[in-house]
């Protein structure tokens, strides 16, 4: 098999899933060959053309078709698809290119479906629905994305296989099983973990921690990722000086490791205030250890927030929701516990490694056992 994809850096979700994709494959014994987009080294440059990636590109499209030239007895190919627009044109040149040369097509599809793509123009409409027609096999990230995505070609082509958190990110010093809510004599607060970009709606995090302050004015609230667009992060800065809550807002960037993971287990709970998202590895990396999440029912959310079982939904940009939710989390510890305990059994049930690690070998073995 060949795949292509991208390793971190950056690190985010789809590289960190690449990661653990590669890392199952190996563990299993399957042979594949990785040929790494790498056309961005941080998440500012996500979305962005440049010279460079154009040359990147060129690069990426000899190498994948010197590797199908080279190994033709290789008839399948696994691309991780991206619902962006300019990346989106890269994967669809790539995948024509290798449909012309014989290639079965497995697509990953980590993001959310493409439904703000084809709106965009007919041209993305039509593109998208040869590339789904002219697939093999569809893996998706949970159910929800499956059901959007029905609307453009065959649910029996299309495969549910949720997100996992790799163990060796669970460990971080410490057993998974020690991983669990603890008590903290730090000042409470609650935690927007995710890419500091648009789409990833830390605007409203901030908005979110302005209306709660009214309710609580000693609350405090921590956000932890790596730095977006510039603009982004500049109007963001200027938005909370604008509230005067430079004193209640902690901007601490990207944090990994075992401070990333002190930050999710300490806090009240998880804030994910994102304007669209499949699924976040934030959430099931705050799941793992009992934290719940209040999040916006956006995307594929509502596949892995819960309410009353990982935590709780509210409707899209709703900050009055958001900060009901809290308030009750930051003053009930009873529901807090329950949550917690519900949070570690779902992820357990539904999240663990071993589960990912087996559909993905049943769906590969399947398709490569048709050759």
């Amino acid at each position: 098999m060949l795949i292509i994809s991208q390793l971190p850096p950056p690190t985010n979700g789809s590289t960190l899933m690449t990661e653990l994709f590669l890392r199952t494959l190996s563990e299993s014994g399957l042979s594949f060959k990785f040929i790494d987009k790498n056309f961005s080294q941080t998440n500012s440059e996500i979305g962005r053309m440049s010279l460079g990636k154009m040359l990147k590109v060129s690069v990426l499209i000899l190498r994948y078709l010197k590797e199908v030239i080279r190994n033709p007895y290789r008839k399948v190919s696994i691309l991780f698809v991206t619902t962006n627009a300019k990346s989106f044109v890269v994967d669809f040149m790539t995948f024509l290119l290798g449909k012309m040369v014989g290639q079965d097509w497995i697509l990953y599809l980590h993001t959310q479906s493409f439904d703000n793509l084809v709106k965009k123009h007919w041209i993305f409409e039509k593109s998208v629905k040869l590339l789904l027609e002219k697939t093999h096999t569809i893996v998706v990230v949970g159910e929800s994305v499956k059901e959007t995505l029905s609307n453009l070609t065959r649910s029996d082509k299309i495969v549910v296989i949720p997100n996992a958190i790799a163990k060796s990110a669970l460990q971080v010093n410490s057993k998974p099983e020690n991983l669990t809510v603890e008590e903290s004599n730090s000042e409470p607060y609650f935690l927007f973990l995710a890419n500091v970009n648009p789409n990833k709606g830390v605007h409203h995090f901030v908005k979110f921690a302005s209306r709660y302050l009214e309710k609580d004015p000693s609350m405090k609230f921590h956000i932890v990722g790596d730095y977006g667009p510039k603009w982004y992060v500049e109007e963001v800065c200027r938005q909370i000086k604008i509230e005067q809550l430079e004193g209640s807002i902690e901007f601490l960037g990207p944090l990994y490791g075992r401070e990333k993971w002190d930050q999710l287990r300490n806090c009240i709970c998880l804030i994910q205030s994102s304007s669209e998202d499949a699924q976040p590895l934030s959430i099931l990396e705050a799941m793992s250890i009992g934290v719940p999440t209040i999040a916006f029912d956006v995307g594929g959310i509502s596949d892995i927030v819960l309410s009353n079982v990982t935590g709780f939904l509210v409707n899209y940009a709703d900050i009055e929701g958001l900060v009901y939710f809290a308030l009750r989390l930051a003053s009930n510890d009873d529901v807090k516990r329950e949550l917690s305990t519900r949070c570690r059994q779902y992820f357990n049930d539904h999240h663990n490694t071993e589960l990912y690690t087996q559909n993905w070998i049943r769906v590969l073995r399947k398709i490569v056992s048709s050759y």
